[in-house]
């Protein structure tokens, strides 16, 4: 009987991925080498789904910068992003959904890990529209201190969802991924945050342009109100699209195997009794509506994160990819919540009338987005299968700390000429894509097995936005130094 239970157990094992992944799940296996970085159709169904969280991360990262200078305009008739009756001069507004993402990182990859990838997936998602919600819905009756209170709390519940997105598209688009392909469709899950941000920048364009006539022609600063709140709600549209999809979504064969195996070992575990016919019935398929019993579920999945922990080799890889993370977000997002902060110093917003303002701002704004910040993650997603992650990471810190280098010890001169400045800024944004802001998100995703995966990406992407939310909260960016 003991030789019985212990070839079940190797045949249900998740331990195998290790030594040879199992099929993707409507993922051909064989890819000529022309479509090496181009995704079929069925993978990019998955992308699209899967990288919305990143989207609407970078869209909210991108808009808070110019609705910061709206929200100064019309509760304070002030020109600028600093918010004076605001905590921290507006920082802890901006900061907020990075210090939601911390708890909703750890929270949902855990959560994700323990009970599966199909409930907790729509999950971080509806959290993320709840928050949204309630931040375009700040009532004017609290007065300026008042609504910046309001959607700073708002705005900390949108990150708990959008942090959950965080490890839980990693883990959903590795869990079903070709191994010879899974660093490419990890980068294309990422790299929508490129395209969140150009939609930022859009969408804002678009409206400003709208309400020129009122703004600047009648005069009706008011209708900043209008602006700022269509601004951040227009995320709703491919969020709800998006989430319906997500419900939809089944669970991977690599996670079932996983929960099923958990379950397995709990029925044959020396504690319980008819062994025997305990395992004949987890095997029969007609025993399967017991497979999510969530209290055993929970014991045997922080058992197995303490056993794969507890080892030192896991533990160090856990440690690495997590102060890789907090390292690169010290700049980058000290740099990107802040943006409109430099733009504003080297003169690119210098108009007085506040619609001018508030459009060259994000002008400036887009011109960076489109010359820089997206390009870098394509060049990641082509080269990262054939040169290899580690270049592309040590590179990218390589270069940003050049170019920091360059921008800090030489500001005073550089922001008396402003197309030098942008262009080190453009460069900047450039190697943070094309180097690792991309690969410490694919790290997690690739070296930690399925059932521990979401833990693993959850605490390093934490790591990350404890940084994020240090550097943004307590100073100035780098380059202003």
């Amino acid at each position: 009987m003991e030789q019985r239970n212990k070839r079940i157990l190797e045949k249900t094992s998740p331990s195998v991925e290790i030594v040879r992944a199992s099929q993707p799940v409507h993922v051909v296996s064989h890819v000529t080498s022309q479509r090496k970085w181009i995704p079929n159709f069925s993978e990019a169904k998955l992308l699209l789904i899967a990288s919305t969280g990143f989207f609407i991360d970078a869209y909210d990262l991108f808009t808070i910068n110019l609705v910061v200078p709206l929200l100064n305009i019309e509760y304070n008739g002030k020109l600028g992003s600093k918010l004076g009756n605001a905590a921290l001069a507006g920082g802890l507004l901006k900061a907020a959904t990075n210090i939601g993402c911390i708890f909703g990182q750890v929270l949902f990859g855990t959560l994700g890990d323990i009970y599966g990838r199909k409930i907790v997936y729509p999950a971080a998602l509806g959290v993320a529209i709840m928050g949204t919600v309630l931040t375009i819905a700040a009532p004017n009756s609290l007065g300026a201190s008042g609504v910046f209170i309001w959607m700073t709390i708002m705005r900390i519940l949108m990150g708990i969802g959008i942090g959950g997105d965080y490890p839980m598209s990693a883990s959903v688009v590795s869990d079903r991924a070709n191994i010879s392909r899974r660093g490419l469709l990890l980068t294309f899950t990422f790299a929508m945050q490129g395209w969140g941000n150009l939609a930022g920048a859009m969408v804002s364009i678009v409206v400003l342009v709208a309400f020129k006539d009122a703004i600047q022609g009648r005069g009706e600063v008011g209708d900043f109100d209008a602006v700022w709140r269509i601004i951040l709600g227009v995320i709703l549209v491919p969020a709800l699209a998006t989430l319906y999809q997500r419900l939809k979504l089944p669970e991977s064969d690599r996670m079932t195997e996983v929960l099923k195996d958990r379950k397995l070992k709990e029925a044959l575990h020396p504690s319980n009794k008819n062994l025997s016919d305990m395992a004949d019935q987890l095997v029969n398929k007609e025993a399967t509506a017991g497979l999510h019993d969530f209290h055993s579920s929970k014991l045997s999945a922080l058992n197995e994160f303490k056993n794969y922990f507890g080892k030192w080799k896991h533990l160090k890889h856990l440690l690495a990819t997590t102060a890789c993370w907090f390292l690169l977000d010290l700049s980058f997002y000290g740099i990107a919540l802040n943006q409109s902060m430099v733009i504003a110093d080297i003169g690119y917003d210098r108009a007085q009338e506040p619609w001018q303002n508030a459009y060259d701002n994000t002008k400036a704004n887009l011109i960076i987005t489109l010359a820089g910040f997206l390009p870098g993650y394509y060049c990641t997603m082509f080269f990262i299968e054939y040169i290899g992650r580690k270049p592309i990471q040590v590179g990218g810190f390589l270069v940003e700390g050049i170019l920091l280098a360059v921008v800090a010890g030489d500001f005073g001169q550089l922001s008396t000429q402003p197309a030098g400045f942008l262009l080190c800024f453009i460069l900047l944004q450039f190697f943070f894509n094309f180097g690792a802001n991309t690969t410490t998100f694919v790290y997690p995703a690739e070296i930690f097995p399925t059932r521990v995966r979401g833990f693993a990406s959850g605490i390093s992407a934490a790591g990350g936005k404890v940084s994020s939310r240090l550097y943004t909260t307590t100073r100035r960016p780098p380059c202003m130094c």
